[in-house]
């Protein structure tokens, strides 16, 4: 089941690395000129900007008042208990993963 992740791309945040704000469930990633504020997976493929709005909010509480440059929502794979699929994988350890997503359905 694909999942929903969205991010936000914002001018300016005052930060050198990539850091996971857990109690607000953020994460905030540098870019060369912009950074990204992102958050959470949801199932729900709707269209409902709840979500989003949150993720400004949180956000916002922590580096103040910012301008969103734009926002990215897409579908993210993911394993069936949903966590993230992360980069490629080699053929050999593809089918490793398939193996293990089988014998967890089986179990």
């Amino acid at each position: 089941m694909p999942f929903r992740g969205l991010g936000i791309r914002v001018e300016y945040v005052r930060l050198k690395h990539t850091v996971s704000f857990d109690d607000l469930g953020i994460f905030v990633i540098p870019f060369s000129g912009w950074f990204k504020v992102t958050s959470r997976f949801d199932p729900d493929c709707g269209i409902d900007s709840g979500p989003l709005r949150e993720v400004v909010r949180r956000a916002r509480s922590v580096f103040g008042d910012f301008e969103v440059i734009d926002v990215t929502i897409g579908y993210r794979p993911c394993t069936p208990d949903g966590l993230p699929i992360i980069g490629r994988i080699r053929r050999t350890w593809q089918q490793a993963v398939v193996d293990l997503v089988r014998r967890r359905r089986l179990a």
